[in-house]
């Protein structure tokens, strides 16, 4: 929320996530914890805002406070990336002693729907996320495949679908 406050910051923190991520991991959000116990945090939870894998990562001099994925263990994220399905997996952090830091890496569910406006801001800070006229091509043979898909078997049928592949294109 406060992106153009700490604008290098913000830059600083995208950078080091795209040296350090794979290179096809895409990103609109980034989650600094700083010792924070919040009911969200340490309850075990889904992460329903997000699309695609997670990418954590936790500095500082602390113990325990690993994260748990009920049914497949604790995992220490401490110093290198844990990339995981927060949306799939339920998940907490376990409780810690110390000074602990975590960052969170992820692409909220909204990323198709960004306007241009919001694409060109997040494009300002360089993060990694499919070019505006990529999408827009994305979900246009989304359109299209969605209409062809729609058609009867008749050459009538299929004459009738075409006009309204044409009128809807133009729409789009």
């Amino acid at each position: 929320n406060d992106t153009d406050y700490y604008d290098d910051v913000c830059r600083r923190l995208v950078c080091f996530g795209k040296k350090q991520l794979p290179h096809d991991f895409v990103f609109t959000s980034i989650y600094v914890n700083y010792n924070t116990r919040t009911s969200r945090n340490t309850s075990c939870h889904i992460d329903s805002m997000n699309i695609g894998k997670s990418a954590l990562i936790t500095f500082g001099n602390y113990d325990d406070g690993r994260l748990a994925i009920p049914g497949h263990g604790f995992f220490d994220p401490r110093h290198t990336f844990l990339l995981f399905e927060a949306t799939k997996y339920y998940h907490f952090a376990q409780e810690w002693t110390g000074q602990r830091i975590a960052i969170t890496y992820y692409a909220n569910n909204r990323l198709n729907a960004l306007t241009r406006e919001q694409h060109c801001e997040l494009s300002k800070y360089g993060f990694p996320i499919p070019s505006y006229s990529s999408r827009i091509n994305m979900e246009f043979a989304y359109k299209v495949k969605e209409l062809l898909d729609d058609s009867n078997a008749t050459i009538d049928g299929r004459v009738i679908k075409i006009a309204k592949i044409e009128e809807d294109i133009v729409k789009f």
